[in-house]
């Protein structure tokens, strides 16, 4: 349960960070928003 919460703990630092990156380059939030969540979402 301990190491879950961790690996969970980690797993949101990183997607903080990966949103602060994307909020720095938003172009590549709109690429990625087009090229990889809607062909996805898509195939679902």
């Amino acid at each position: 349960m301990e190491l879950n919460t961790l690996n969970n703990n980690i797993f949101m630092c990183f997607l903080t960070q990966y949103q602060h990156e994307l909020n720095k380059n938003s172009i590549w939030h709109v690429l990625y928003d087009f090229t990889i969540k809607q062909p996805i979402a898509a195939l679902w």
